[in-house]
């Protein structure tokens, strides 16, 4: 399972920032701010898993995230010894549903290196297109190289998915498939806030696995946004989304996350489908 934090802002909002010039303003020291958090939060996951290691199997910690910003990932991009070209951005680099085509440079980048690599699926890419994406991405020696990481909302999930799964055929079982119950699930509340329902989640969860099982596949994994203490930027049911009073703990500057009670709750709903 990868799990995915937004941005966060030091204090607690209400309301989005306000899409200003000012607001705006490319800040350095917010990047240098990322990097030291990102440094501090592999530090203390690698620091656990090694601590673990001396009572049950050795843990690894890797690290994922979207390639969206071409030139920065093609700065870092190293040889390795084994003569494979790696991004050394991430162990794990996806492409978004945004930029997936597969004629454009996201999709160049992801075919030139040498890492596992996962594409975000939405409920507009074509079966024809997912295809293509297959056999440019995917390797069968390499069992892992691609993740297609299916994001298409409660509604579209079982009739869409299967479209796909029906036109890849054996290629299906070349791909590693991951869930992306989130982004296909946004909603916006009587407050005009972004937000998700944990019920509209579970419901896409539940269509992705019973899916895939009809085509003898297993899940292979699933990526949540969730923040480190009890947001509320997520409700429980979208019945809740109608009230008109904004959530009151709402921190993100970017897309709405689970609380970690909500983000247990829908992995143990999830262990049980399995």
């Amino acid at each position: 399972p990868t799990a995915r934090c937004c941005p966060s802002t030091a204090a607690t909002r209400s309301t989005p920032p306000t899409p200003t010039s000012a607001a705006r303003t490319a800040l350095p020291s917010r990047l240098l701010l990322a990097y030291r958090n990102a440094g501090n939060t592999l530090s203390t996951l690698l620091e656990r898993d090694l601590g673990l290691a001396g009572r049950t199997a050795p843990q690894r910690t890797y690290a994922g995230h979207e390639a969206l910003l071409l030139e920065y990932e093609q700065a870092l991009v190293r040889s390795g010894a084994d003569g494979g070209r790696y991004g050394s951005s991430g162990h794990f680099l996806w492409i978004g549903d945004r930029t997936r085509q597969p004629d454009h440079q996201h999709v160049q980048f992801a075919a030139s290196v040498s890492n596992p690599v996962g594409v975000k699926i939405g409920p507009k890419a074509s079966p024809e297109e997912v295809g293509t994406l297959v056999r440019m991405l995917g390797d069968r020696r390499r069992p892992g190289r691609l993740s297609l990481i299916v994001r298409m909302g409660r509604e579209h999930i079982v009739p869409r998915l299967t479209s796909v799964l029906r036109a890849l055929g054996d290629e299906a079982a070349g791909v590693a498939w991951i869930c992306d119950p989130m982004h296909g699930n946004t909603r916006t509340n009587g407050a005009g806030q972004k937000s998700r329902a944990v019920d509209d989640v579970m419901a896409e969860i539940e269509g992705f696995v019973s899916a895939l099982h009809a085509h003898g596949l297993r899940p292979a994994g699933l990526m949540l946004e969730t923040a480190h203490r009890p947001v509320t930027e997520c409700v429980d049911t979208a019945a809740e989304l109608a009230s008109p009073t904004p959530l009151p703990h709402y921190e993100s500057a970017c897309d709405p996350r689970l609380s970690p009670r909500q983000a247990r709750q829908v992995v143990a709903r999830t262990a049980a489908l399995l």
